[in-house]
């Protein structure tokens, strides 16, 4: 059975705890509830080296969907993510010092590319356990829309898209975690029978 797959990214600028490494990492080896396997990964906050390092993971393990996940400073809720930029304009440098403005993620690609994630049975999802959570058509223009376009534009046939957590100051960990499971799973749910 394809694992389902979950990323999140390490510390970055002023962010000493990124809560999606935490939860990436915690979610790592769990079954959902049909027993498929989460694989979670954490990527580096780089634009040279995040979309090779997805591009691996994606190889490795063949996975039936892919939930990004990142963190949004000024976030209070879960933010599911309708759409990817083909832009970039990063507000501070990534991990390795550089900036990015003004560029394209992939040059000639369409300037954006929806969520493939079953979003209404995400929200449902969501909205029967009373998680706080809303669409959001705006991913920003730093690493989260750099990997999120990136998997759009490359794997366009795999389901995947990205959801934004608050900060670790304003959900707990364990809450978030617990949510991103419920992501997993009304991710699952909706796609497994149509690769069964």
């Amino acid at each position: 059975m394809q694992p389902l797959l979950v990323t999140g990214f390490g510390a970055f600028g002023s962010v000493a705890n990124n809560p999606t490494e935490q939860i990436a990492c915690a979610l790592d080896g769990m079954h959902l509830a049909d027993g498929r396997r989460i694989v979670g990964a954490v990527l580096p906050v780089s634009a040279a080296r995040a979309p090779g390092e997805l591009d691996a993971l994606l190889a490795a393990h063949d996975p039936i969907a892919v939930v990004l996940t990142g963190v949004d400073e000024r976030a209070t809720h879960l933010k599911l993510e309708t759409r990817a930029a083909n832009e970039l304009a990063f507000r501070i440098a990534d991990n390795d010092g550089v900036v990015r403005d003004g560029e394209a993620v992939i040059e000639g690609a369409a300037a954006a590319l929806a969520s493939s994630l079953p979003l209404e049975a995400i929200e449902s999802a969501l909205l029967r356990a009373a998680v706080a959570h809303a669409r959001s058509n705006d991913a920003g223009r730093y690493l989260c829309n750099l990997v999120f376009f990136h998997l759009r534009a490359t794997r366009p046939a795999l389901p995947g898209g990205f959801v934004h957590v608050p900060p670790l100051e304003t959900w707990p960990v364990a809450h978030t975690q617990s949510a991103i499971r419920l992501v997993a799973e009304a991710t699952n749910a909706a796609l497994a029978p149509v690769h069964v």
